[in-house]
């Protein structure tokens, strides 16, 4: 990617309030038609699933579920790439993940594999 098409992600208080909101509104914008809100989701949600920055949601989990979700069924790699990522904080297995393997655009099944089986 050259300088020319480089591309900023923000986040701001509205993101941060969706994420607090609960699931129904994160789903809205992951699964929405607005791309740069849902880069400038998934750039938030890093704030509230890293361990560094020590946030805790309730629906913490439901969270984890939901980008398993998105990561088998978006067809933007560069978000696939970031709900990976962010799958990389979730201390536990990752059903959605595993089952629907096959359906994970192929440009980003060797990270998806690398984030089921870090050991490996």
């Amino acid at each position: 990617m050259t300088a020319q098409n480089a591309k900023t992600v923000t986040y701001s208080k509205k993101h941060k309030d969706i994420v607090k909101s609960g699931i129904c509104e994160i789903r809205r914008v992951l699964f929405g038609s607005d791309s740069a809100e849902t880069d400038s989701l998934l750039f938030c949600l890093d704030y509230f699933l890293d361990p560094y920055y020590k946030q805790d949601i309730p629906h913490k989990d439901e969270v984890f579920t939901l980008l398993e979700e998105f990561a088998v069924t978006s067809k933007n790699a560069e978000q696939v790439n970031d709900a990976l990522q962010l799958l990389n904080y979730c201390p536990r297995p990752l059903p959605v993940l595993e089952k629907n393997f096959e359906n994970i655009i192929e440009v980003e099944k060797e990270y998806a594999m690398y984030v089921l089986h870090p050991d490996t």
